[in-house]
């Protein structure tokens, strides 16, 4: 049961995905779920085996399909696409959304380039698949005031829509006992760009 004053969504399914990093340890969980007219569908993360920081959204699909609007499709392409999905910062949010699709058969790996991948199957269709599927339950979300810019909300069991010391080294910079180091330019900067792009934590 739900309060008319609260939004809510429909729960349609619960997976497990194993993380893509060459240094992640362990797996990730998420939800499917749809609004109450199953016209749209969206992804949440909702937790992290090993402990690291993501962002706790609920993301619309659109958003993610949004990613690849200046994309070739035939074009191989970094995890790091899936950043402009989230309101959140958190340098895990791309590479778990990307271990997600993985694991739902949407993306696969590029056969010619390490650490780049490729999208599977026709997305259309399998969104149109899953908006068809039975509810499993319903899931309250109150909207917060960042989410609520771009369409996103974060889920209600959960404490926060975002840790903030992960916002903080999506910035470039390391937390020092109360110092900062600043973000590393030039060469150095370019070798370790794609870096957390899987996300490893």
């Amino acid at each position: 049961m739900t309060d008319d004053n609260i939004p809510y969504y429909h729960l349609l399914r619960e997976g497990t995905a194993t993380k893509l990093g060459q240094r992640a340890q362990g797996t990730i969980t998420y939800r499917w779920l749809a609004d109450p007219e199953h016209e749209q569908l969206f992804v949440a993360l909702t937790g992290n085996e090993s402990g690291g920081y993501f962002s706790r959204e609920i993301v619309p699909f659109q958003a993610v399909e949004a990613c690849f609007a200046h994309q070739d499709e035939a074009l191989a392409f970094r995890t790091r696409i899936f950043r402009q999905a989230f309101v959140g910062k958190s340098t895990n949010n791309a590479g778990f959304l990307a271990a997600i699709l993985r694991a739902e058969g949407l993306l696969g790996p590029a056969p010619e380039a390490a650490h780049e991948y490729v999208r599977l199957g026709n997305w259309a269709a399998w969104t149109a698949e899953m908006l068809q599927g039975a509810s499993l339950g319903t899931v309250g979300a109150p909207p917060s005031a960042a989410a609520g810019k771009a369409g996103a909300a974060g889920i209600a069991e959960t404490a926060s829509a975002e840790d903030a010391p992960d916002a903080e080294q999506a910035e470039g910079a390391e937390s020092v006992g109360t110092r900062k180091r600043p973000r590393k330019r030039g060469r150095q900067a370019a070798t370790e760009e794609g870096a957390g792009d899987e996300g490893d934590s």
